[in-house]
């Protein structure tokens, strides 16, 4: 259905994935482990089409299938049998396709939505999210031969024509665009446009933001993932864009500036020893029979005693007694048999 999408029936068959999702959830919960068997073997099969050519961006089917992962299936656990392996395939697709369309940077951030959906409640994130989203910043940034380049990661490059696809002139007419989002659309276009390099821009703004004030704020040493991004947003031409994009670029400054300016703690040893645990002496009784007694004194433990040792030598007087009884009993009857 995504597959062969076009720019007019994207958006229709996107609202009625979300129409079946509810009923799809239904079926995974009636026999999970044929279901995640089954959704297993697609991602299988879609990983090893994207080997043949790991450089392009895989179709839109095989996002959507990553989609469903998240919606269908926890991703907070350690591993999983079916996140964990779409997990690690989202990391190989961000990490090794190449930039060359408005459609891939599209399916990055659709990308790196879904990573942020599979990392909200486990706080972990993808490294490759991060090269993602400071890739795009770089394409974003005009290239002058004057300035210092910074050194990018691939797959991006540092500089030629594909590293300023985001670039946008020094017009008024990007000024006056109003909000939006980023749409359907683009994930089966490949022009660029003016208005979807504002957007773009705008999308990946908000996401460091997020990322950075929800995922991964608190965990140590965020401060190394924060410093490469600062650079970053001082070079963006920000009096070219709207005054949204502005506000964005503001905030997700600030939020890098929080998370940058956190000092790491030395490990050092603890202050005072631990203070030792009360040992307690342990009570030991005499005769334990699994029995528990109330305590006596001497002389009436010794008459209870004698009353126990009574008692048994009765019980065994009777069962004498009954044995001899019935002795004689018999004794009688044999006798009278033979008369």
């Amino acid at each position: 259905m995504f597959e062969d999408a076009s720019e007019q029936d994207i958006l229709s068959h996107f609202q009625l994935l979300a129409q079946l999702m509810p009923h799809m959830y239904d079926l995974t919960q009636l026999n999970p482990e044929r279901m995640s068997n089954t959704l297993l073997d697609v991602i299988k099969e879609k990983y090893a089409e994207y080997r043949k050519n790991h450089k392009v961006y895989p179709s839109l089917d095989t996002l959507i299938y990553f989609k469903l992962v998240s919606n269908l299936y926890s991703t907070s656990d350690f591993r999983h049998p079916v996140a964990t392996p779409t997990y690690i395939f989202m990391q190989h697709i961000l990490s090794r396709a190449r930039i060359r369309t408005r459609q891939d940077i599209a399916m990055g951030l659709f990308l790196v939505n879904i990573a942020m959906e599979f990392g909200s409640r486990s706080k972990r994130l993808l490294p490759a999210v991060f090269n993602f989203l400071l890739g795009i910043l770089h394409m974003v940034i005009p290239k002058r031969q004057t300035e210092d380049q910074y050194d990018i990661v691939p797959p991006f490059e540092r500089d030629g024509p594909f590293s300023k696809l985001l670039a946008i002139p020094a017009t008024k007419e990007s000024q006056a665009l109003e909000p939006q989002q980023l749409q359907a659309a683009d994930l089966v276009t490949h022009t660029f446009t003016l208005d979807f390099k504002v957007r773009a821009v705008d999308a990946t703004l908000r996401l460091i933001k997020n990322i950075f004030e929800e995922l991964v704020g608190e965990h140590i040493g965020a401060c190394y993932l924060a410093n490469p991004f600062l650079p970053l947003l001082e070079r963006l031409p920000l009096k070219h864009y709207p005054e949204h994009v502005q506000e964005h670029h503001a905030a997700a400054k600030s939020a890098l500036q929080q998370v940058s300016a956190q000092k790491m703690k030395r490990l050092a040893p603890a202050d005072k020893k631990p203070k030792a645990l009360r040992l307690l002496e342990p009570r030991f009784e005499v005769v334990y029979d699994d029995k528990r007694r109330p305590k006596m004194s001497k002389q009436k433990e010794e008459r209870a005693k004698l009353l126990h040792k009574i008692k048994r030598e009765k019980k065994g007087a009777i069962r004498e007694i009954r044995r001899d009884t019935a002795f004689v009993q018999d004794l009688k009857l044999k006798q009278q048999i033979q008369r």
